[in-house]
């Protein structure tokens, strides 16, 4: 139910501050601690998936690419950057979480290994 009704804030925000349609509008608020930030991306803009470089910032990547806005779309270790999950790119794969090292020592992960690499893609 909560995931439903922060749904619901942000349609519901949204409509409020869609007036300029042609514009990329950022929106951001906070429910319960947690900060919540949307992109509305009018159909103008063309929208990539991209695979930043290991450690690198965002940020950082957003300004090499020229980019007007990035989104972290995946899961990844904090210590090292690297992604624990498989990121495909046109059928073409770009990162393999088998290749991580810290993932693949963690012994408390052992168990659920399996797992992560049969069944988790981005």
């Amino acid at each position: 139910m909560k995931i439903l009704s922060l749904l619901l804030i942000t349609l519901l925000s949204f409509n409020k501050i869609l007036s300029d349609k042609s514009k990329i509008i950022h929106h951001q608020f906070n429910k319960n601690g947690i900060t919540i930030n949307t992109l509305f991306i009018p159909s103008k803009y063309k929208i990539l998936p991209a695979v930043k470089n290991h450690g690198s910032t965002l940020l950082s990547f957003v300004r090499d690419k020229k980019a007007i806005a990035g989104i972290n779309g995946g899961y990844f270790n904090h210590s090292d950057g690297f992604p624990v999950s498989y990121v495909f790119i046109n059928n073409i794969m770009q990162e393999d979480p088998k290749k991580n090292n810290s993932l693949i020592t963690n012994k408390s992960l052992k168990d659920i290994l399996p797992k992560i690499f049969d069944q988790r893609s981005e």
